[in-house]
């Protein structure tokens, strides 16, 4: 999330509607990645406030961020193989049975 995208109308209605999916199935994850920190966002609606003040997001620069988003992923689908795009080269797709992650970058694991 940026400062654009906290000003533009149409991603606070998508912002809006993630967030009552969310409230309503709490299956629905929403994963979050600021680009910039939530105090530079300017103007937020109540519901990206009521977010921010009850669930973790990532920040885009955290070094950890892959391993993080990998993590939020294999809790949602323990049963999907996580591979990076530098993976893919090696890998042929009958090699990867079930749902799969796909990263485009490097993992530390």
């Amino acid at each position: 999330m940026s400062k654009e995208y906290a000003k533009s109308e149409w991603c606070r209605d998508e912002f809006e509607e993630a967030f009552f999916e969310n409230r309503a199935d709490p299956a629905f994850r929403i994963i979050v990645i600021m680009l910039d920190p939530v105090k530079d966002l300017g103007q937020v609606t109540s519901y990206m406030h009521s977010f921010f003040q009850s669930h973790t997001y990532l920040m885009h620069d955290d070094p950890e961020l892959l391993p993080n988003i990998k993590d939020i992923l294999t809790a949602i689908r323990p049963d999907a193989t996580c591979v990076t795009m530098s993976d893919t080269a090696r890998l042929r797709t009958a090699e990867i049975h079930g749902p799969a992650w796909f990263f485009d970058g490097k993992t530390n694991t």
